[in-house]
């Protein structure tokens, strides 16, 4: 499975509604795809294959519109980094937290 964003992250990182739409549905592919394969060697190659891919980002209604925040992303090792080096402590999305519970499992 492969993500619809260039490799230099300059669409990865778009913060425009339809582009969260499209992360949210290749992670919901991608969770599939997680549920139905079971071999580990499998697993760790969806692993490397996904780095760096936003998860799910926090959709806000403002006085302007949408907004929408990136948070974080999984490395090939499947540990969490966060997105523009932001330490504050906003939880992440449901959404967000079910693909790295997804990952581990």
């Amino acid at each position: 499975m492969q993500y619809g964003g260039k490799r230099d992250g300059s669409t990865e990182n778009d913060l425009s509604l339809e582009a969260e739409l499209k992360r949210r549905c290749f992670w919901a592919c991608w969770a599939s795809m997680c549920i139905v394969a079971s071999p580990e060697p499998y697993m760790r190659h969806s692993w490397s294959e996904i780095a760096r891919v936003p998860l799910p980002a926090i959709i806000s209604n403002t006085s302007t519109g949408l907004q929408v925040k990136l948070t974080e992303y999984m490395d090939a090792d499947w540990m969490a980094s966060r997105i523009y080096g932001e330490h504050d402590e906003e939880e992440l999305p449901v959404a967000a937290a079910m693909m790295k519970m997804v990952g581990v499992w």
